[in-house]
């Protein structure tokens, strides 16, 4: 029997790794050890053919290994026939690999609520005029900053009605004053805005409230309590008190019947609740209970709180979008029942799916007030 021929393992040295590397994409392997004996090094054509396939794999899995955020092994130390070693290194590599294809395959399928991808478009949301007891300030800042919104929301209590609230009353307010001024506004909305969407809060609710306090039911079907519809037909007064269509308000929009307190653009709902919480957001959070069943939706825009926020909650979000009128007197009371209320509006951006963006939509604080005079006082000793 032969003896096989005792090989001598040998560790490849700098110089040698490096003048390989410099020439094996131009060089044949053979040219290549005949410029390593030339150098004084005995390297076959067949190992150095290993050793570019070995050294090759390595520079490929650090960098693969640095995607990941893992430090790349030192493997200079393996032998030129150590094979096992990289077939470890190639499983390690390849199981990384399986695993940020699983992790995008998540990320995008279930990342995108919240952070929609396409165009944006704008929606704003006011609530709470309370006509004739507007705040125009807060009105002028929403037109200044955001009349090149798509769409713009007025979320119930256009008007307050107080001629016809069940409340003690010591101004002489005229109804058809509120409605006209109600009127004015919406000539204006409906010509900066491609479209204008009303929906009812419970002031708006007061003139058939009162019509079902006192009037006999046989006779009340005469009657149009929903001065809201009356408003979005276009309907004016004339000097004889009648009814009369005096404006083509095509791009105003309201339900009306049991469900105009609340109005959908895209996937954001805009409500106006006739419940009220101490707790913040709470009003918010009720109304998302409400809807959860009902609708497929990605945020609540509310009303009626005066008072703003902002929630990210299971997956929807959630805000309060304050108020656009001036501190109520009711405020002041001494049953102090009422905090101060905050000025604002809400900017709600969606794509063209109606996917709301997170981020960018935003309930916009105007300030806070109260109508309790704080600079009362009365000093002593004069």
């Amino acid at each position: 029997m032969s003896k096989k021929k005792h090989q001598v393992k040998r560790n490849w040295s700098k110089r040698e790794r490096d003048l390989v590397m410099s020439l094996h994409e131009r060089e044949m392997y053979k040219t290549i050890s005949e410029t390593l004996a030339v150098k004084g090094f005995d390297r076959s054509p067949e190992a150095i053919r290993k050793f570019v396939k070995r050294e090759l794999k390595r520079q490929q899995m650090c960098v693969d290994t640095q995607e990941q955020g893992y430090s790349a092994p030192e493997i200079d130390h393996v032998r030129s026939s150590d094979d096992v070693d990289f077939d470890f290194l190639d499983s390690m590599s390849d199981l990384r690999r399986k695993r940020q294809r699983i992790s995008n395959i998540i990320t995008k399928r279930y990342a995108k609520i919240g952070n929609p991808s396409g165009k944006l478009h704008k929606v704003v949301s006011i609530s709470d005029l309370h006509i004739p007891w507007v705040n125009d300030n807060v009105i002028a800042d929403m037109l200044n900053q955001h009349s090149d919104a798509e769409v713009l929301v007025v979320n119930g209590d256009f008007l307050d009605q107080y001629s016809v609230s069940k409340w003690k009353k010591n101004k002489p307010i005229l109804l058809r004053h509120e409605y006209e001024i109600g009127i004015e506004y919406l000539k204006q909305f409906s010509k900066i805005f491609k479209k204008v969407v009303l929906t009812r809060g419970n002031h708006d609710e007061r003139l058939q409230n009162h019509f079902s306090h006192n009037l006999d039911p046989n006779v009340a079907f005469m009657t149009h309590p929903d001065l809201l519809e009356r408003m979005a037909n276009g309907y004016t007064f004339n000097y004889d008190g009648d009814l009369v269509k005096s404006y083509n308000f095509d791009n105003v929009f309201y339900t009306g019947g049991t469900s105009g307190w609340y109005a959908k653009v895209g996937n954001c709902i805009f409500v106006h609740p006739k419940g009220g919480s101490k707790i913040p957001m709470r009003v918010a959070v009720n109304a998302a209970d409400y809807f959860w069943e009902k609708e497929n939706f990605d945020c609540i825009v509310s009303g009626h709180t005066h008072k703003l926020g902002k929630l990210i909650w299971k997956g929807k979000l959630l805000m309060e979008s304050g108020c656009c009128c001036v501190p109520m007197d009711y405020e002041a009371d001494a049953a102090m029942k009422y905090s101060q209320q905050a000025f604002g509006y809400a900017v709600v951006y969606m794509n063209s799916k109606g996917e709301v963006d997170f981020n960018k939509s935003n309930p916009v604080y105007y300030g806070t007030a109260t109508a309790v005079d704080t600079d009362i006082r009365m000093s002593v000793g004069d």
